[in-house]
């Protein structure tokens, strides 16, 4: 009876420890798998990151092509109304002369109004 007891309690004790080793390679697995997700993660928000940062320069550059070729038309337009004006300082020709009227970068409103009919 007694060598019954001891080799229960024998197996008890590798049962135990079969076990506890299982639940080791458990943990140290599921420690590898967290550590592995977290690395994967990092990395995928990384070039996210970097990626943004591209998105956004170009988005940059465009938006100051886009003033730039603003700025451009401005100035050309100012430039444009200046020299008008210049001309018509010299001239000295009615602004409603239809001399003017085609090289008006902006025509003056009609004192007749949009039908003809005086205002």
């Amino acid at each position: 009876m007694e060598q019954l007891h001891l080799r229960t309690l024998d197996e008890s004790q590798e049962l135990r420890q079969e076990a506890e080793a299982d639940v080791a390679t458990i943990r140290e697995r599921s420690r590898v798998r967290v550590e592995r997700v977290r690395q994967e993660t990092e990395q995928r928000l990384s070039r996210r990151r970097e990626l943004l940062d591209q998105e956004l320069a170009e988005f940059h550059a465009a938006i100051e092509l886009e003033i730039e070729s603003v700025q451009e038309r401005v100035e050309a337009f100012q430039t444009e109304v200046s020299q008008f004006f210049e001309q018509l300082s010299r001239a000295r020709i009615p602004l409603s002369s239809p001399l003017w009227h085609p090289r008006c970068p902006i025509r003056p409103p009609s004192p007749t109004g949009p039908r003809g009919v005086r205002q």
